[in-house]
């Protein structure tokens, strides 16, 4: 004679999870190869934690749902929720940050100290131009430049001892002997990046 099975449809147990006996329901079962399987919702949990369980493993996860099961699961939970609460600390003292205004970045701005090193005159000039414009006029700078980057990078070059002419898509470079020719490289190339980069960002 078949053993009638100890837990059914709509059953209230006590479902071991993580290591704690939890109060659930049993909602379906379904027989796979021949074993029951029992699909268990723990009471006020999101469905997603639903498990389903075999009938052989019933003896190791499952209490029956009496008085007293249920009095040792509360007592086992509410010890583990003490357990795991980290112990009060006194909450530190936030400092805010100060208010950042318009004004207080102008004037920051004016006591900055800029080094614009080995740039043209006339670079000098716009920068400081535009500096002014930005921050004092809150004006923005008027595209397209009336200025253009291959000019200002071609003055930029002209300080330097080197002599730069054009034809067609070739440079022709003659320098003195006091810039080397390694540097001269390295200068032009980084121009060609700063064209390169403002005509990428510029369209």
């Amino acid at each position: 004679m078949p053993q009638k099975p100890s837990y059914d449809l709509n059953d209230r147990i006590l479902c071991n999870y993580k290591g704690i006996y939890y109060e659930g329901k049993i909602i379906s079962v379904a027989v796979q190869d021949g074993e029951r399987i029992f699909t268990v919702h723990y009471q006020g949990w999101h469905k997603r934690h639903d498990v389903a369980i075999r009938e052989s493993m019933t003896d190791q996860l499952f209490l029956p749902y009496t008085e007293e099961n249920v009095a040792r699961a509360k007592d086992t939970v509410s010890g583990e929720s003490v357990a795991s609460t980290s112990p009060v600390v006194a909450p530190r003292r936030v400092v805010k940050a100060p208010k950042l205004t318009a004004s207080s970045l102008s004037e920051e701005a004016k006591s900055v100290d800029y080094h614009y090193a080995n740039l043209p005159k006339s670079l000098r000039e716009i920068l400081k131009k535009d500096q002014d414009a930005v921050l004092q006029r809150r004006l923005l700078a008027k595209l397209p430049a009336a200025y253009p980057i291959d000019v200002i990078l071609h003055e930029f070059l002209s300080t330097f001892d080197m002599e730069l002419e054009w034809a067609g898509d070739k440079l022709t470079v003659s320098h003195g002997d006091e810039i080397s020719s390694s540097r001269v490289t390295a200068l032009i190339r980084s121009c060609q990046m700063i064209t390169d980069y403002f005509n990428m960002i510029l369209g």
